[in-house]
């Protein structure tokens, strides 16, 4: 799972106004059954939309994306498996953190992964 979502996610922090977001997503063109289990593991929502690129082979492209704590949960599920850019996200990871700490936005004492993943 990690494998495709560095080869075609994003882990990033959006900002809208004074408010800050870590967003992890994931875009496939071929089919969307991958993504479904990014869903079915970490929650979030998948997209899909028309391709506008006329010369393109596939006809729609999808996108499973998951914002939040939920992101948050989910990179630390992962976090073991990642193999490039791990300073770059752990640091938006890190940003993300100090910010929700600073707004007071907490999981009621209870760590932010409490339920473990099982895998296929």
């Amino acid at each position: 799972m990690v494998g495709f979502l560095e080869a075609d996610g994003c882990v990033s922090i959006s900002k809208h106004k004074k408010y800050l977001n870590l967003i992890i997503s994931v875009g496939q063109t071929k089919c969307k059954r991958p993504l479904d289990l990014y869903k079915k593991y970490f929650g979030g929502n998948i997209y899909s939309y028309k391709n506008i690129n006329k010369n393109s082979k596939y006809k729609y492209a999808h996108k499973w994306s998951v914002s939040g704590k939920l992101a948050l949960r989910a990179y630390y599920i992962l976090k073991p498996y990642f193999y490039s850019q791990t300073k770059i996200i752990k640091n938006k990871v890190k940003l993300y953190e100090k910010y929700i700490s600073t707004k007071g936005i907490t999981n009621k004492g209870r760590p932010i992964i409490n339920t473990p993943l099982k895998l296929l």
